[in-house]
């Protein structure tokens, strides 16, 4: 399993998930890594959740409609062709699946990010084969409701108002929010990819390094914040927290 999250910027659209996969082997769940955020065309990204055979037949009927997944189209026609592609997947295997023990019927869904003539969209294609348009994020996987929560927690920040950076910070510490607090299925490192106007690339080790500096040096800010407050504060000393904060060194 895995979880995965798309989210609107100022200027362009963020995708972010965990690095687990896990297989069953005589019953006991085996981890290991793998790429979860794949780029789809120019500017088409995702990332998948759930069985991870069930991911590669996707990965391949996706490829095969690439042609067909161009920033020329509308949001709704590419929404289209990528949900034909992925629910005749999805029907195919649970259609041959069989039920012996151990074994889990086999799903899949996963966060899409792109740019079409229409502008930027977000969509989610959950493991019903139901889909759907998100406008500000979306979130998929075993930790979506960890994921989720984060966000709803940031909306103050206005994020679809604020450049990709800031966004970008708030996905990535979204996301080891979530694979610090499940017991199991998903783990770091994060992987986060972006995808504007001009296409779509999966960002590198060293960026990566650079947002978590940055999400860290936030946590600084907070500490430097609540450092001013006391438990004997009047409303005076309310009043200074409203000037400008140096921010405290990077919390662990």
């Amino acid at each position: 399993m895995s979880v995965a999250l798309g989210l609107r910027s100022l200027d362009g659209l963020i995708l972010a998930a965990d690095s687990q996969a896990t297989a069953l082997s005589a019953g006991l769940p085996m981890r290991s890594q793998t790429e979860k955020v794949h780029q789809l065309g120019s500017h088409i990204l995702y990332a998948g959740v759930g069985n991870e055979g069930l991911q590669q037949r996707v990965a391949r009927a996706l490829r095969d409609k690439v042609d067909l997944l161009t920033p020329r189209q509308d949001r709704n026609r590419l929404a289209e062709t990528i949900h034909a592609s992925i629910n005749a997947q999805q029907r195919e295997a649970v259609d041959r699946w069989t039920k012996i023990s151990s074994t889990e019927e086999p799903l899949w869904g996963g966060v899409f990010c792109g740019w079409a003539i229409d502008g930027p969209w977000i969509l989610e294609i959950d493991p019903s084969g139901e889909w759907q348009f998100h406008e500000a994020f979306a979130t998929a996987g075993c930790a979506s409701a960890l994921v989720h929560q984060a966000m709803i927690d940031a909306e103050y920040l206005r994020l679809p108002e604020r450049p990709l950076v800031v966004a970008q910070v708030i996905a990535f510490s979204a996301l080891r929010l979530a694979c610090k607090a499940s017991a199991a299925l998903i783990s770091e490192p994060v992987q986060m990819a972006i995808v504007g106007e001009q296409g779509a690339r999966v960002l590198a080790p060293s960026e990566l390094i650079h947002i978590e500096s940055i999400a860290q040096r936030r946590k600084g800010v907070d500490v430097a914040f609540f450092d001013r407050y006391t438990a004997d504060a009047d409303d005076r000393q309310l009043e200074l927290l409203d000037a400008p904060v140096k921010p405290a060194a990077a919390a662990s």
